[in-house]
């Protein structure tokens, strides 16, 4: 009998509009990114927050994505100055692999490559460089929209071109939970 109630219900989920192939917009945001790595020694992500922001194309369970995403990092040392304000921008560029699990629930594993940057309140510092990224997320789609949990781990290796400085290389990890949502067009 309780089946009976529940199956309208598991109908409309089962039957949901699973997140279409064509186009994409979506944006996110997470607490502030785990540091690992020479960055980690200059820098805490505490009382901070990542964001990302994408642009991508659905084929089939295929997606190829470009974003630009990034963290807050706080200096945490003498080389960044304690408590100053920084931020990674990263310009990349993703594929993603969607598995359907029931109804429009979706898992995809992820990897990219990204460029990065750190900016911030000194600027003496011209730190950039190139990485990778892994990763994995669920996403719930129903219409054209669709609400996304993304866990990313970046590598990236940061140095300054500044040459009146010591040159001094941040290469480090970082990690970025983020929640979103996503529309298809």
């Amino acid at each position: 009998m309780r089946f009976a109630r529940l199956a309208p219900v598991l109908a409309l989920f089962l039957s949901a509009t699973a997140y279409a192939d064509g186009g994409y917009v979506s944006a996110g945001a997470g607490p502030g990114a785990g540091l690992a790595g020479d960055i980690a020694s200059a820098f805490t992500t505490s009382d901070s927050m990542n964001a990302r922001f994408s642009l991508g194309q659905r084929v089939d369970n295929f997606a190829f994505e470009a974003s630009l995403f990034g963290a807050g990092l706080i200096g945490d040392s003498d080389f960044a100055g304690f408590g100053r304000e920084y931020d990674t921008l990263s310009l990349g560029v993703d594929v993603k692999y969607f598995i359907g699990l029931i109804g429009p629930l979706e898992v995809y594993p992820k990897i990219g490559l990204n460029r990065t940057w750190l900016t911030g309140e000194r600027d003496q510092y011209d730190y950039d460089g190139i990485g990778w990224d892994l990763g994995a997320g669920l996403l719930y789609s129903f219409d054209r929209v669709g609400i996304w949990l993304d866990f990313t781990h970046q590598r990236t290796s940061l140095t300054d071109d500044n040459r009146t400085l010591p040159n001094r290389s941040l290469d480090g990890r970082l990690n970025m939970l983020s929640l979103g949502l996503a529309v298809s067009f």
